[in-house]
């Protein structure tokens, strides 16, 4: 399980599980609502598919999962200089998160 605040949505999901190896098993995202899986987003260990798992009281039964956990409740990346001044869609900290963060 990850720590709490530390899971991705469903739609953070994919790239999320994709950029630590994840692969959409036959082009398909599974969402389900399982007690033998962690939480949230997560890959299988054997082929790496993606998956995503509704029940929050989910538990894995073994190492045939890997939760997808975000690493750092504020991680933040700075812009290159002239690169542009807006974040990617849904990677934009709200102004607290951005005070909190800078601390």
């Amino acid at each position: 399980k990850c720590e709490t605040s530390h899971y991705f949505s469903v739609d953070q999901c994919i790239p999320a599980a994709s950029s630590v190896g994840g692969k959409l098993r036959g082009g398909k995202f599974f969402i389900g609502n399982w007690p033998n899986t962690p939480p949230g987003c997560f890959v299988g260990s054997s082929d790496k598919a993606i998956f995503f798992n509704k029940n929050l009281d989910g538990h894995s039964d073994g190492n045939e999962h890997q939760a997808v956990c975000i690493k750092a409740e504020y991680q933040g990346t700075l812009l290159p200089p002239g690169f542009g001044n807006k974040c990617e869609l849904g990677y934009n900290f709200a102004e607290d998160e951005c005070i909190s963060a800078a601390k």
